[in-house]
């Protein structure tokens, strides 16, 4: 870590060298190194602002700070961008985390819209399935909110915030044996975030589990 700390920044970047620096940058903002990904984003945006990697790590340091109107500007311009560059081949991560921003704002209908094109090129993501339900949910659409709750244990049994969010959509409908089987699920795999998430619900606006997306915490749940 210390070695990509120093030196990555110090290094002599060119623009032939923007699809590497970019790569290098979202890595460590995974990694939740955010100095280095911060230094590495500046660097890109010296070197090509407009290309759409640069626009991509702009709405990372967004959503970090958590300017969501900001980082949604940014996500929106790497997205079209990359769907005319090279049809459609990396846009997924763009559209991946302008759904969460959009979802971030309530923008739920929109939200829903681009991780329903998220999850046709990337069906095996439960967190993906998992926030479509919640953008379902908060639309009203409750049967389709439960399939893709269905849908995010289906493709990772082990996922907890699909089997809480679940109980909680089966409650409130009557069918209490299959909430009850749910968070029994839930419980095993992850006890303690499943008492959070309960108890949360219990709140006046109550919220369902949604999965942040893109960051080192991405395993964390927003409650």
């Amino acid at each position: 870590m210390d070695e990509i700390l120093n030196d990555l920044p110090k290094r002599e970047w060119r623009t032939e060298d923007i699809e590497e620096l970019v790569g290098k940058a979202d890595s460590a903002f995974e990694r939740g190194w955010i100095r280095t990904g911060t230094k590495l984003t500046e660097i890109g945006k010296r070197l090509s602002p407009q290309d759409p990697g640069i626009r991509f790590l702009e709405g990372r340091l967004a959503q970090l700070g958590e300017a969501w109107h900001e980082a949604e500007a940014h996500y929106s311009a790497a997205l079209e961008a990359q769907l005319s560059t090279d049809n459609g081949q990396g846009a997924n991560a763009a559209r991946h985390q302008l759904a969460f921003v959009l979802m971030r704002q309530e923008k739920f209908s929109a939200a829903a819209r681009h991780y329903e094109a998220f999850v046709q090129q990337r069906p095996r993501s439960p967190a993906a399935w998992n926030n479509l339900g919640v953008c379902f949910l908060k639309l009203g659409r409750r049967r389709e909110a439960l399939r893709c709750f269905e849908k995010s244990v289906r493709v990772e049994p082990e996922y907890y915030m699909g089997w809480v969010a679940m109980a909680q959509l089966l409650g409130p409908m009557g069918r209490v044996r299959e909430a009850e089987r749910c968070l029994r699920k839930a419980f095993r795999i992850n006890p303690a975030y499943t008492i959070h998430a309960m108890e949360a619900s219990l709140r006046p606006h109550g919220v369902m589990p949604v999965h942040r997306t893109g960051m080192a915490d991405a395993g964390q749940a927003e409650a």
